[in-house]
């Protein structure tokens, strides 16, 4: 998980390589447009990134 409740995990996000704007770029991706109404951001094990909605 790379996302949860309002905080990057910041510690994965250096593991995978992965920035705060690609978090973003899917968030936005997937129909949202803030943060605010994500739960989750889950990095799938085929490099997909999963947004989970409150």
């Amino acid at each position: 998980m790379v996302y949860s409740k309002g905080a990057y995990n910041r510690s994965e996000l250096r593991k995978q390589r992965l920035s705060e704007g690609e978090i973003l770029a899917a968030i936005r991706s997937s129909g949202h447009g803030s943060e605010l109404t994500i739960d989750a951001v889950i990095l799938e094990t085929d490099g997909s990134l999963s947004v989970l909605t409150k």
